[in-house]
């Protein structure tokens, strides 16, 4: 399986004794999920963690059940991206839908916004991004 080209960095958790291999996953996951998770892992209490905007995804990696993020977001200079299961708001204002697909090559730019189903959806990742990515 081809891996997403746009935002993505691939990420491999080993640890033999502790986490189950599981392949590759859908799972979303940020950046800002990192410290929380780790934090999690190293059972690491405090409530100066309180402030973080990511969330931990211990329980996923340690097979235990586990309630996945719905978006992740990106940002490079003043360009933002957010991402969901199955759309993309890309660093240009367009809107992708990416299904069940993993390789940007095989999204479906939605050029025609005059539906209104595609309309709502673009202006609902927009509201999304505006909300938890400040502009820079």
């Amino acid at each position: 399986m081809e891996s997403e080209i746009a935002l993505h960095v691939p990420f491999v958790a080993y640890s033999p004794k502790l986490i189950k291999p599981q392949g590759m996953s859908d799972v979303l996951v940020d950046v800002t999920d990192f410290v929380p998770t780790f934090l999690e892992l190293a059972d690491y209490q405090s409530n100066q963690t309180a402030f973080m905007h990511g969330q931990s995804f211990a329980s996923y990696l340690l097979g235990e059940p586990f309630e996945p993020r719905g978006w992740i977001s990106a940002q490079y200079d003043s360009a933002r991206w957010i991402r969901t299961r199955e759309w993309l708001l890309d660093g240009d204002g367009a809107l992708w839908y990416c299904g069940d697909q993993y390789d940007e090559r095989n999204f479906e730019k939605i050029t025609d916004l005059s539906s209104e189903k595609y309309a709502l959806k673009k202006q609902e990742l927009q509201t999304l991004l505006d909300e938890n990515i400040p502009k820079l």
